[in-house]
């Protein structure tokens, strides 16, 4: 399907500026990286769609040999891990949702960042696996760069609020679970993460990063930022005036947020059922991933394995 540009000016300067992207960039990119694409005959997806191959050229500033990578990794990570990727679509997840463990901010950052906030704290070990959270990440993320095409460009900054984590949420973290999140937020998903910020950890924080930090790259690791229990610290990151009361913001109460984007992301059923028919055939499911002996902090410690519009108001 042709594409028509409808960002504005400001957003698309800023496209060609940081992504390299014109419109003579665009559309021989778009053709080059299609004409690799169907090459690929493991390879179902949209390639005739020029709004789907535009999110993974932009994720990779144009660079067609990157963009192809992205989008193998993309559905390697879905195909090899089913227990994690599966059925992530709202009607299948709703006693998921309504738990109120993540949230879309509805303002942006100064920047045009989105604001994407979990709460591992508001997870429940008793009644559902930690593929949950995982779940919950991916369809918060499909949703937002679906939902408004700027966010391709502009970025989205994450928050990890940590209150209400104790010793049942720890003992039931997983090195599996540590990797593709990981993988999700650095180079597995069409997005650009611009900033990682985490606040209010727990005593026991260090032990969690120590699972965590193998999986990740110099270059994630330089964008997270540690607040620990200090809401002003956190402001200098995300504006206050469009967080959560209990994060010291102006945005309201964090429950009246997350219903709403529960709404939200309950009236984007069709998509996220489309997006599911959409595969790299030949990928084998696997088990725990294991660091394999690499360094911490390294980055190379991965995960085993091959690898329409939204109408938003």
């Amino acid at each position: 399907m042709s594409y028509e540009c409808k960002l504005d000016a400001k957003t698309v300067k800023k496209a060609e500026n940081e992504l390299f992207e014109t419109k003579e960039k665009r559309e021989e990119c778009l053709k080059e990286l299609r004409e690799k694409l169907k090459k690929n005959t493991q390879l179902v997806c949209p390639i005739d769609e020029d709004r789907f191959l535009l999110k993974f050229l932009r994720a990779r500033k144009f660079n067609t040999e990157r963009a192809e990578e992205l989008i193998i990794k993309y559905y390697t990570i879905r195909g090899s891990n089913p227990k994690f990727c599966s059925k992530v679509y709202p009607s299948m997840m709703e006693d998921i949702i309504v738990k109120n463990m993540a949230c879309v901010l509805p303002g942006r950052t100064e920047d045009g960042c989105a604001v994407y906030i979990f709460r591992p704290g508001k997870w429940d070990p008793a009644v559902h696996d930690i593929s949950c959270l995982f779940k919950m990440h991916l369809l918060s993320l499909e949703w937002i760069i679906e939902s408004f095409e700027d966010i391709q460009v502009h970025g989205v900054k994450i928050v990890g609020d940590l209150s209400d984590m104790g010793w049942n949420h720890v003992k039931n973290f997983s090195r599996e679970y540590a990797g593709l999140v990981t993988s999700l937020f650095q180079d597995g998903f069409p997005a650009r993460v611009k900033g990682m910020n985490i606040v209010n950890e727990p005593s026991f924080f260090g032990y969690l990063f120590a699972i965590v930090k193998p999986f990740m790259k110099s270059k994630f690791l330089s964008r997270m930022h540690f607040h620990a229990y200090d809401l002003h610290s956190l402001h200098n990151s995300i504006p206050k005036s469009i967080l959560p009361e209990h994060l010291g913001g102006d945005a309201g109460d964090w429950d009246d947020l997350c219903a709403d984007f529960c709404t939200k992301l309950k009236s984007s059923e069709s998509y996220f059922q489309d997006l599911s028919k959409y595969k790299l055939h030949g990928i084998t499911a696997v088990g725990d991933s294991s660091s394999s002996g690499k360094e911490v902090g390294d980055g190379t410690a991965s995960v085993t394995g091959t690898f329409k519009k939204l109408n938003v108001e």
